[in-house]
């Protein structure tokens, strides 16, 4: 695959092996310890309250300190003070490597060089691929927030990589559709498209993280009940209000008879070290309001 995390690109160099990959994201799971657990930690929120937080975000954009200080949990100056302490001892995957003997300095600074250069490489190539569509702000929103759902509800971390092609679509073949309104004359139609990799590596992550167990039935169930919760969280959180009317060329008429649609506003491929999804997008317009679309 063409995507690159960095641990995927040390072992694609030869630089490290997966056992040493493996050893350094246990030693961040130690080092990195969450927000809420913390708290718990030092006495400033109970149990309940961090799963009342957990429960509220499938809901919501906010991130967990912003929930608990806005449900008064918690005050700001003591929030403030938490979240120096989890900064201070963030550890990074580079950082891990060097900690436990697995990178020398030298290979830790051009190494990572390397890998920075790579990733402002492909945040060019997705902005050209942004600006080649109507609505940019709108298909921004959206990326970005699928990338933070399907982090915090299928515990994956996805990058947007390039253009998906028909031929990795057709490698895709459970669909999820939603739509989400812009404003009074136009909406967002998207499809996510995952295959049998995604399913596997969201069960896996899932059961990593003790939330996934039973018959592969039930793991299946699961995954699918996760992927609806992305969608749902998708649609509350991109704010569709404070984004601009789509300016589209004209389009076909829309088999749901609410106006026309504008296919192929993006077709974009997102992936994680052990998978990809597809996202496909596409506008629809009421033709009642033309004024409001133009």
């Amino acid at each position: 695959m063409s995507f690159q995390f960095l641990g995927h690109y040390l072992l694609g160099r030869g630089v490290v092996t997966q056992a040493q990959i493996d050893e350094a994201a246990a030693y961040q799971a130690e080092a990195n310890r969450r927000l809420g657990d913390l708290a718990v930690e030092g006495g400033l929120l109970t149990q309940t309250q961090v799963d009342e937080i957990l429960e509220r975000q499938r809901e919501t954009d906010l991130n967990f300190g912003t929930l608990a200080v806005s449900l008064g949990f918690v005050r700001r100056r003591d929030l403030d003070a938490l979240l120096f302490r989890q900064q201070v001892h963030l550890v990074h995957l580079g950082e891990a490597l060097l900690t436990l003997g697995h990178l020398t300095v030298r290979q830790f600074c051009d190494y990572l060089n390397d890998y920075a250069a790579l990733e402002r490489a492909r945040k060019d190539a997705l902005t050209r691929l942004f600006e080649g569509h109507c609505a940019r702000e709108a298909l921004r929103s959206l990326v970005d927030t699928l990338e933070r759902a399907f982090l915090r509800f299928a515990h994956c971390p996805l990058k947007a990589q390039a253009y998906l092609d028909d031929l990795a679509m057709e490698a895709l073949p459970l669909h999820h559709t939603m739509e989400i309104p812009l404003n009074s004359a136009s909406s967002m139609r998207f499809t996510l498209h995952i295959g049998r990799d995604m399913l596997d590596a969201i069960g896996t992550a899932c059961r990593r993280d003790g939330e996934s167990g039973g018959t592969p039935e039930e793991a299946l169930a699961e995954v699918l009940d996760i992927l609806d919760i992305i969608s749902i969280y998708l649609c509350s959180s991109i704010k569709p209000h404070e984004l601009p009317t789509p300016d589209c060329s004209s389009g076909i008429p829309d088999p749901s008879g609410k106006g026309e649609l504008h296919e192929g506003c993006l077709r974009l491929q997102l992936a994680c070290p052990v998978a990809c999804v597809g996202l496909t997008v596409a506008l629809v317009t009421n033709r009642d309001n033309p004024k409001e679309s133009a």
